[in-house]
Order: C-alpha cells, then sequence, then structure tokens
C-alpha cells in the first residue's frame, strides 16, 4: 500500500515537472492509486514470467493466492484495444463476444500520439488474445474493437 502511495506520488511529480496543473497531477495520483486498488497483479499480466519470484526464498503476502493463480490461471485478464468505429469507450462499459458479455473497459481515451481511441479492459481469459475482435457498448450502442498489444506505443529504437 505506501508503495503504491509512493508510486502514484512519483507519476504526479512527474506529470508537474510537464507543467500540468496542480488540479491535473492530483487527479493522475488518484487515478493511480484507484487502479492499483483493483488490480489483481497476475490478472494484470504483470507477472509474464512467474519464475522470476522467488517463491522459495521467504513468505510474503499474498504468495499462496499467486502460487495458486500459477498453477490454476486467472478468470479475467487486462488487455489493450483499438477502436476500430469512431468512439471513445470509457470506465465501466461493457465489453462484448457476440451477444456474451466478456469483460469490462477499466480506461479509455483517444491517443493524439497514435490518431487512435485506445482503452484497456479486463476480459475472460478465454478471449485475450491478441487480433480478437470485440465490441464495446457505449449508451446502448455497440462499436467494434480489437484486442492489442500492450504497451499501445513503443519508442523507435
Amino acid at each position: 500500500p505506501q508503495d503504491g502511495f509512493d508510486l502514484a506520488t512519483k507519476v504526479a511529480q512527474w506529470a508537474k515537472s510537464l507543467g500540468k496543473s496542480q488540479i491535473t497531477t492530483f487527479l493522475i495520483r488518484e487515478r493511480v492509486l484507484e487502479e492499483m486498488r483493483k488490480i489483481n497483479p497476475t490478472a494484470a499480466d504483470f507477472f509474464r514470467q512467474y519464475e522470476k519470484i522467488d517463491f522459495g526464498k521467504n513468505n510474503f503476502l499474498g504468495k499462496d493466492a499467486l502460487l495458486e493463480q500459477k498453477r490454476n490461471g486467472v478468470k479475467k485478464i487486462l488487455v489493450g484495444f483499438e477502436m476500430l468505429d469512431r468512439a471513445v469507450a470509457r470506465h465501466g462499459y461493457r465489453v462484448l463476444n457476440n451477444t456474451k458479455e466478456i469483460g469490462v473497459v477499466t480506461s479509455g481515451s483517444y491517443a493524439p500520439t497514435l490518431k487512435k481511441n485506445v482503452g484497456m479492459c479486463f476480459v475472460n481469459s478465454d478471449y485475450s488474445n491478441v487480433g480478437r475482435p470485440i465490441e464495446i457498448e457505449i449508451r446502448d450502442r455497440r462499436y467494434s474493437a480489437k484486442i492489442v498489444k500492450l504497451p499501445f506505443y513503443r519508442r523507435d529504437a
């Protein structure tokens, strides 16, 4: 918890160094904290390689839960998506595959660098493969999107 607060504060300080207002930096910090509180690290795919975690070294908070998820997998995974239709998905919108609800949007916005509407969502792990077409329900209307690889932007080498 304290590490999360420290990270969120550093992100806000970074935003401030870019000339963002005090209100904007506060909102950024709060958003980072909100996301950190609700995301399971395994579902968010932070541990792509479990081998990096030394499960034999010591006991630590959450060790049993991570070992269980390593054995059994997770039901929901955080993925990126790109809107194919002209629409912006927002937090809480439903993610669908045909008529089946498969997840929920955690965040979405226009990405000026990419010139696209993108976002992230939790989806059932069976529907998490890159390139899979999905639909996002926005104000009772469905809009086309597809699952994409994260991060959205990669700096050219």
